[in-house]
């Protein structure tokens, strides 16, 4: 079925629709902010499984998640589109 009409108003808001909609992919962004809690699970997880001390286990986890922060915020820095 065509989007074209003969309505004007029908199909305004159907233009209008197409350009106005977001992005719905995953950017680089979310999986930062996705892996940081993600990582600190995990590492509380393993540090219990493993008999690792939590502190050892979080500090790795840390060092994770700085290095996520540093990639998103310095070395792959959000640009404007």
């Amino acid at each position: 079925m065509s989007q074209s009409t003969s309505d004007p108003i029908r199909g305004e808001l159907l233009r209008n629709k197409q350009t106005t909609t977001p992005d719905r992919s995953i950017s680089r962004y979310d999986i930062v902010l996705i892996l940081i809690p993600v990582v600190f699970l995990l590492a509380a997880l393993f540090g219990s499984l493993l008999s690792v001390p939590l502190n050892v286990a979080l500090f790795g986890a840390a060092l994770i998640g700085a290095v996520a922060v540093l990639d998103g915020v310095f070395w792959n820095p959000p640009i404007s589109r």
